[in-house]
């Protein structure tokens, strides 16, 4: 003891310390990183948080010299547990092998994503079928698969991967909303004042037709419907800081359903035939 202190023991007080120090953390918000690509979309965005001890990856940044160097620089390799990717495309997961092979990081897909790797030969027929219905000639359809082949659009791919949807460990605290639409594996991750979004909340995204197969179905992702009903999950984010993939900020959650809702010219509510209910619902809690 020194000179004009003193002491006190308060049953409990202990864990109480402890459990604020828990609740501090759990409302730290990811650290942000930024990583300039080679692609139209421009720089990308990662992030890292430390949830229960374990560093947490949010995506990786492209598959590119400068993007590994940056990884190197900037990431803790020696503490990284694990690596959780909104969607799979390329700026996004393109570094997710070499996290998985010079860390000891679990890596964690979207399941869309997987039926995507494992299925991908599957993929490539139904995607030629519904080109050639649309008029393209056999010498695109032949650049196309080469370009699927070459690993330029698809990256390598680690040795072992989990499903986020089902394999996140629940001790991270980490919520996920499925989002589909900019594609059809789109995943958002919230903790209690955040949301790593990926690309779900570029604006005007939804406009973008996208041509991909549904492999649950085997007919054409219908990317417009299910953006439609991912709306209702883009609500659940109003209270959030939200992290996006690509800039810097959105201008709001509302405003991007507004947008969605009241779309192009004048008022058309964005309702689509087996949509359980008319997505101008949202509104009403705006």
């Amino acid at each position: 003891m020194f000179p004009g202190t003193c002491t006190f023991w308060a049953p409990g007080l202990m864990d109480l310390l402890h459990n604020s120090e828990a609740v501090v953390k759990r409302d730290m918000v990811p650290t942000q990183y930024t990583v300039d690509t080679p692609y139209m979309v421009g720089p990308v965005h990662f992030y890292t948080i430390d949830l229960d001890g374990e560093l947490v990856m949010f995506d990786t940044g492209p598959p590119t010299e400068e993007g590994t160097l940056f990884l190197q620089d900037h990431v803790e390799l020696e503490r990284l547990k694990h690596v959780i990717i909104t969607h799979c495309h390329v700026d996004h997961y393109g570094q997710a092998a070499w996290l998985h092979a010079n860390s000891d990081a679990a890596v964690y897909f979207p399941y869309r994503d997987i039926l995507k790797i494992k299925q991908h030969e599957k993929r490539l027929e139904k995607m030629y079928e519904l080109l050639s219905g649309m008029g393209f000639d056999e010498g695109y359809l032949v650049r196309f698969r080469e370009s699927f082949n070459r690993g330029t659009v698809f990256p390598p791919v680690p040795a072992s991967y989990l499903v986020a949807e089902h394999d996140v460990p629940d001790r991270l605290g980490i919520n996920i909303l499925g989002c589909a639409g900019h594609s059809q594996s789109d995943l958002v991750y919230t903790g209690n004042s955040w949301a790593v979004t990926g690309d779900t909340l570029l604006r005007g995204i939804y406009q973008s037709p996208l041509l991909d197969v549904d492999l649950e179905n085997g007919g054409r992702f219908n990317n417009y419907q299910s953006y439609c009903r991912t709306l209702y999950n883009l609500a659940q984010l109003r209270d959030k800081t939200i992290l996006p993939g690509h800039r810097q900020t959105i201008e709001s959650v509302d405003a991007t359903i507004h947008q969605a809702v009241f779309c192009r010219r004048g008022y058309r509510p964005c309702f689509w035939k087996g949509v359980e209910r008319p997505v101008s619902c949202v509104l009403e809690g705006l």
